[in-house]
């Protein structure tokens, strides 16, 4: 294999392990084969304004993407005697959109490399707000159903290209809170819609709550088509599309460096050897089982738990997300800024010479203890469900477990993006494929499960799944992380 410059924050990177795990992650990521941008004419030298207006881009593309799929879940029991569908059948719609959100990835990336982000970002987006009027004015379940799949294929396009740019504008020490924020618009989203959803379902119609959607969406490619720049390396610059804020970053030299150029089979390559990485893999499964119990499960039984059993209606369902919201508000405060300074400041590591080398498995200290809250809120909530305690009581534990799933949440995809910095990318797509899959698997039985074994009973069922993948996946990262990472594929 022909070697390559090491860019600078990779340089910068690595002083963030020990000796021994620096040079095995070295063999790894160029194993990997995966580039990364110049730095030094790069985006960490953009203006802050302008890595302010990209971050909120990105943010705002995960958090519509997250809007999106559960808006009209107040909504539900309206819809399924308007489309003459069960309620399981109309949970499919969400499910539907989480597949194509997380599988339309593995699409995009690849002509990502090829012709850029900005226009792989803009094209996808416009399918996506094209498929979102087709939802907003379909009349039947097939037709809204393989509206929402398009929907969610077009909505993924700029996902995992969101890490890409933190990974290219922020220094290491950044990361952590960077990548909270990334995160918090992940969780945040599903939560804000249906409790808008609801108030425009009581007031108006569900179809409305579909027209916000394609509205903001298209506000958002609006946005894109202005003010995002190119930070990757294109294969090809054939396509090309200027935006309004290229005059920041007019005097890189060149910004594509040939070499780090990029084939759309080099780039389905690198995704496939990023899905190999074991750590990759015990990380998703850490988040995404509570995150598919803790969040799309409970969230979607909202409809049977408070509009069938306590009578409440589009509006005050929408209201109990509120909970939810908080949770993960107060998480996101903790937890970046906690992550960051366990590892690169509150530290006791080894020496040599003058350089410190702390250990990444450090951050996941606070994801063990974001599992356990989600647990204790989870288990909160299924029992005060099943002996039919007060509403708020149910509430109260919905925020809880919405709070220690976000601290998983961010932790997780910070100590990933740490380990694997030359593959945010690709690591980011795999993480997200695990996420989507997950969130589309839980719909088909959770309903069934609740149902049969009570809400105590379920909900228990769950919270035992989470310890033993949760617990059992970031137990094994912090004993072995570093020698796990050093194994060559």
């Amino acid at each position: 294999m022909q070697e390559t410059a090491i860019p600078m924050d990779d340089i910068r990177e690595s002083t963030n392990h020990s000796p021994r795990e620096s040079t095995s992650l070295d063999k790894m990521e160029k194993h990997l084969d995966l580039p990364s941008t110049s730095q030094e004419y790069g985006p960490s030298s953009w203006p802050n304004w302008l890595k302010r207006l990209v971050l909120f881009q990105i943010v705002a593309q995960v958090f519509l993407a997250g809007w999106c799929a559960p808006a009209f879940i107040p909504a539900f029991l309206t819809m399924s005697a308007e489309l003459h569908q069960s309620i399981s059948a109309i949970s499919y719609l969400v499910g539907g959109y989480a597949l194509l959100l997380g599988f339309g990835v593995l699409f995009w990336n690849p002509l990502a490399d090829q012709f850029g982000r900005r226009p792989v970002t803009i094209v996808s987006m416009t399918i996506a707000v094209c498929a979102a009027c087709g939802v907003a004015s379909a009349h039947t379940y097939g037709t809204m159903m393989a509206g929402r799949m398009f929907q969610g294929f077009g909505v993924c396009g700029g996902l995992s290209l969101g890490v890409a740019y933190i990974n290219d504008m922020y220094s290491p020490s950044e990361k952590g809170r960077i990548v909270g924020v990334w995160t918090l618009g992940i969780t945040i989203g599903p939560f804000l819609s249906p409790l808008i959803g609801g108030f425009i379902a009581y007031y108006t119609s569900y179809r409305w709550i579909l027209w916000l959607c394609a509205i903001l969406l298209g506000l958002l490619l609006l946005l894109q088509i202005a003010c995002l720049p190119e930070a990757g390396c294109p294969h090809s610059k054939l396509v090309s599309l200027p935006s309004l804020v290229d005059f920041a970053i007019t005097e890189q030299k060149d910004p594509f460096p040939k070499t780090q150029a990029q084939s759309i089979s080099q780039s389905f390559s690198r995704t496939y050897r990023a899905a190999l990485l074991v750590p990759v893999w015990l990380v998703s499964m850490a988040f995404v089982v509570p995150y598919s119990y803790g969040i799309v499960s409970i969230t979607n039984l909202f409809p049977v738990i408070y509009g069938e059993c306590y009578g409440l209606d589009d509006r005050a369902q929408g209201l109990l997300y509120i909970p939810l919201l908080i949770g993960s508000l107060i998480a996101e405060a903790i937890a970046g800024r906690a992550g960051d300074w366990i590892v690169y400041r509150g530290r006791s590591s080894s020496s040599i010479g003058e350089e410190t080398y702390p250990p990444l498995e450090r951050r996941l200290i606070i994801a063990h203890g974001g599992i356990f809250v989600s647990i204790v809120g989870l288990l909160w909530f299924g029992i005060a469900a099943d002996r039919h305690d007060h509403w708020a009581v149910l509430a109260v534990g919905s925020g809880v477990a919405a709070c220690g799933i976000q601290v998983a949440t961010s932790v997780c995809f910070s100590y990933i993006v740490d380990c694997y910095p030359a593959s945010a990318k690709e690591v980011a797509t795999v993480v997200n494929l695990f996420r989507s899959l997950g969130s589309f698997i839980v719909l088909f039985y959770n309903q069934q499960l609740v149902s049969t074994l009570g809400d105590g009973g379920g909900f228990g069922v769950q919270c035992v799944m989470i310890a033993f993948f949760s617990f059992g996946c970031l137990g094994i990262l912090s004993l072995y992380g570093w020698r796990i990472r050093s194994w060559r594929k």
